[in-house]
C-alpha cells in the first residue's frame, strides 16, 4: 500500500525512529537534570566560599562577577528544561568560582604578607630608637 507518495514500511520505520529518539530523551533527560542541578550545587558551594575569602580584600576578582552571572543563567535554563546548555554553564561557573576563590586567598596572603612586613619594618626602626638612647 502507498500513503501520499510513501511506502507503508518507510512511515512505520519513520515513526518508529521517531518514538525510539522520544524514548531515549525522555530517559536521558532525569540523568542529565540530576547532573546539571549538581554541578550547580557544586557552583554555589564554590561561589559562596569565594564570596567569603573575597570580603576583606581590597579589590574582589573579577572572576567572581562572571561566577554570579554563569550561574544565574545556569540556573535559568535548569528551568527552561535546557540541561546541557546549563550544565555547561554551570560548570564554567564553578571554574570562575575556583579561580576567584584561588585570587582572592592569594591576595589576602598577599596582603597579610605586607602588613607582617611593615610590622617587622616598624619592630626595626622602634629597636633602633631604643639602641641609640643607650
Amino acid at each position: 500500500m502507498v500513503y501520499l507518495g510513501y511506502d507503508r514500511s518507510r512511515v512505520l520505520f519513520s515513526l518508529f525512529m521517531l518514538t525510539f529518539l522520544i524514548l531515549i530523551q525522555v530517559s536521558c533527560s532525569p540523568k542529565l537534570r540530576i547532573d546539571t542541578e549538581n554541578m550547580i550545587t557544586k557552583a554555589e558551594t564554590t561561589l559562596l566560599e569565594a564570596r567569603k575569602n573575597s570580603k576583606n580584600i581590597q579589590e574582589p576578582p573579577p572572576e567572581l562577577m562572571e561566577a554570579e552571572d554563569g550561574l544565574y543563567e545556569a540556573k535559568n535554563l535548569l528551568i527552561k528544561g535546557e540541561y546541557e546548555q546549563a550544565y555547561f554553564l554551570a560548570e564554567k561557573a564553578w571554574a570562575d568560582a575556583t579561580l576567584a576563590n584561588a585570587k582572592a586567598q592569594s591576595e589576602k596572603e598577599k596582603e597579610s604578607t605586607q602588613e607582617m612586613l611593615t610590622d617587622i619594618e616598624e619592630s626595626k626602626k622602634h629597636l633602633e630608637e631604643v639602641q641609640s638612647k643607650e
